[in-house]
């Protein structure tokens, strides 16, 4: 009631505005803490963060609806009666804050404990749940079993080495035609208890480049493919040369020593694997990539003849084409390496 009362048509900033908005403030601060928190006081513990969110969903409404309708009764009035609206619009503030006031006192005193604290609740909720109660499994009952006496051992179920790569991720797409000729080329490795085909952190002493899938970048991606598809990039020359080699130039073992010669083995047979799916050998997609050695780098590389090779070692002519060397598959099982000469 103070601006209805004291403003007029005259700024006076000391005389009139500045101390009621001091007044303004002081109701306010005084009025909002108290009416918040005499809305949430009497909710449960467990529905405090729920009345909370009510409370301030009421204050946002009420608020929205407030100045849309101060902004109603003011309107668009002429210079003559602008101050006449903003009168009216005042003593629509003051009688809204009166019917608050009004609703507060409507509200009654909240008692002690109706409405305990929030760490109070907190507390009370571990006191107010029942002790838990170690449940122990039922011990299981003895029981007898009668076993037929079988003369003979009963056949174990045994598994193809087809069928093994067929329902296998990585070559579950290919041919059935294809799952055999892998299979023909594949062979059994038996480990007794205790023996290790390898152990983590071993020393290897090869370099090995594992061809027959096609690239990161095609579609299929990264899919396990055979010499003659047009996907299979790792049999295509003019892809190799599409980037820069790869180069090996030293190794150093271990223990602080390096290689005195090297060799090559292709694990399929080098022309011998590209035959198998090829109806001929060479030409895209039907050329097995091999190691050369680069003078320009003094490296050898792998894929083809990129410029500055100076050895190319027969190309894919450097790999045994037959398994006529021992290993862990047993005697002529594995292809043999064959050494290069010259080397860096």
């Amino acid at each position: 009631m103070w601006f209805v009362e004291r403003a007029g048509m005259t700024p006076d900033l000391g005389g009139v505005w500045l101390p009621g908005m001091v007044l303004l403030g002081i109701g306010a601060g005084t009025l909002f803490p108290n009416l918040s928190g005499t809305a949430v006081a009497s909710a449960p513990g467990g529905s405090f963060a729920t009345a909370t969110g009510t409370n301030s969903v009421a204050r946002q409404i009420g608020a929205a609806l407030g100045v849309a309708f101060v902004v109603a009764i003011i309107g668009t009035p002429a210079p003559a009666a602008a101050h006449t609206a903003f009168q009216h619009a005042w003593t629509f503030g003051a009688v809204c804050l009166f019917v608050a006031g009004l609703g507060g006192l409507l509200v009654g005193r909240v008692k002690a404990g109706q409405a305990p604290a929030l760490g109070d609740a907190a507390r009370a909720l571990p006191a107010e749940t029942e002790p838990q109660k170690t449940v122990y499994p039922p011990r299981r009952r003895p029981r007898c079993m009668i076993a037929a006496d079988v003369a003979e051992p009963t056949a174990l179920h045994t598994e193809s080495a087809a069928g093994f790569l067929a329902r296998t991720p990585l070559f579950s797409d290919i041919d059935p035609e294809l799952h055999d000729q892998l299979a023909a080329k594949s062979h059994t490795r038996h480990l007794a208890a205790g023996q290790w085909l390898f152990r983590e952190h071993d020393t290897p002493n090869s370099f090995v480049w594992e061809i027959g899938h096609t690239s990161d970048f095609t579609t299929p991606a990264a899919r396990f493919c055979v010499a003659g598809q047009s996907a299979c990039d790792s049999y295509d020359t003019a892809h190799w040369l599409g980037f820069s080699p790869l180069q090996i130039k030293s190794v150093t073992f271990a223990g602080g020593s390096g290689p005195s010669r090297w060799a090559v083995v292709s694990d399929l047979g080098g022309i011998a694997e590209v035959n198998a799916t090829c109806p001929a050998y060479g030409g895209p997609f039907c050329t097995y990539p091999w190691y050369a050695l680069n003078a320009a780098d003094q490296a050898f590389t792998f894929g083809a003849d990129y410029r500055g090779t100076k050895f190319d070692y027969g190309h894919a002519a450097q790999f045994a084409t037959t398994p006529l060397c021992g290993g862990p598959f047993g005697p002529g099982s594995t292809f043999c390496d064959t050494l290069l000469s010259p080397t860096p």
